[in-house]
Formats: structure tokens, sequence, C-alpha cells
């Protein structure tokens, strides 16, 4: 994959070395989260964020994108045979700073036998976000999945995905991680079985 503009669409000559891939084949991401539509039907039409299409030509073809602003994005291609290639943006984002993360939570206290904690986060600007929960005691007790749709999920298990923990208070250690810069926070998690 190899960018051959920075105006929005982007245009990306896409390769094929014989082992074949469709428009099916393409995946982009933007800050982690697979695009959902956003395919257009000529290229004309690419002319905001989150819009793309694939012309094929020859042995592979060109992509015309254009990311949403202020996202980190990425493009992978699989060919026929499980290969990928992958063009990632690097940013030329402002680094992430403080007062650019927040995060809630719908239910806390939390008893994971009825319903997960869901940890909703907002971002003011791009960032990739890592989660982890520790006891009271320092110990690791699970790292959470990236975010879906801005938000992070603990069933309550250990890191395992087995035994769900026992009744007390829980820290949850949130990073962000965008333009360069790096924030965290940490909130208190109280974990209440029934």
């Amino acid at each position: 994959l190899n960018p051959n503009s920075g105006n929005c669409p982007m245009v990306f000559r896409i390769s094929d070395d014989g082992s074949g891939f469709t428009e099916g084949d393409i995946e982009i991401r933007e800050n982690g989260i697979a695009l959902s539509g956003g395919k257009q039907s000529s290229v004309s039409a690419v002319n905001s964020g989150g819009k793309w299409f694939f012309s094929p030509s020859g042995h592979g073809g060109l992509l015309s994108y254009c990311p949403n602003v202020g996202v980190l994005y990425q493009i992978l291609v699989t060919d026929g045979v499980g290969n990928t290639g992958s063009y990632t943006s690097t940013g030329d984002l402002p680094p992430i700073a403080d007062g650019d993360l927040t995060v809630t939570m719908s239910n806390n206290p939390f008893d994971p036998t009825v319903e997960p904690l869901t940890l909703r986060i907002t971002l003011k600007k791009s960032a990739t976000v890592t989660a982890k929960i520790y006891d009271m005691g320092g110990d690791l007790v699970r790292t959470l999945n990236p975010m879906v749709g801005g938000n992070l999920f603990w069933d309550g298990k250990t890191e395992g995905g087995t035994t769900i923990v026992a009744n007390g208070v829980y820290l949850a250690y949130i990073v962000a991680e965008g333009g360069g810069g790096s924030i965290s926070t940490v909130v208190k998690i109280a974990v209440v079985k029934k």
C-alpha cells in the first residue's frame, strides 16, 4: 500500500502479487474500529470523512479514501492465501493532554453475576485506549479488550476469563495514547455480588 496524496480523498495504490484479492478483502479501521459502511459507488462521491471507493486495475487497483477528522486510520488488505498488507497513519495529530480523557461508569457498584461493568470513555482527541483492572494489593486482575463504540466492558472475571472476582474494591488503570502524548486515570470499582 502506498499513499499518493495527503488530501481528501487520499489515493492508495494496492498491488497484487498474483494471490488475488477483491474489494471485500479491504478493511479500513479508524481509531481501531472497523469502518462500517462508507463504501461509495464512484470516486467522485469520496468527498467527506469515512468514505471510500476501490477501483480495480490490472494486478491491484486504486483505493480512494477520506478519513474522518482527527482519527488514526489503518488500511488492511488480505489476499487470497491469507497474507495481509497494511498501511497505518502515523498521525500528525496534536498530543493528547490532561482534560482530553473522561471516564464514567454505568453501574458502580456492580454485580458481575447480573451484568458487566461499562466504562464509558470520552476523548477530546484521537487516541488508543487501554485499561487494566488491579486488586487493592496491586496485582493485575484483567486486561480489558479494546473499546467498542467508546465503551470498555468488564465481566468481573480474572485474566483467564473463567473465575469471577471476590466482592471488594478494584482499580481500573486507563491509559490514552495519541499524537505522541499519553495520559492516564484511575477509577475505583466496587464489586458486590448479591
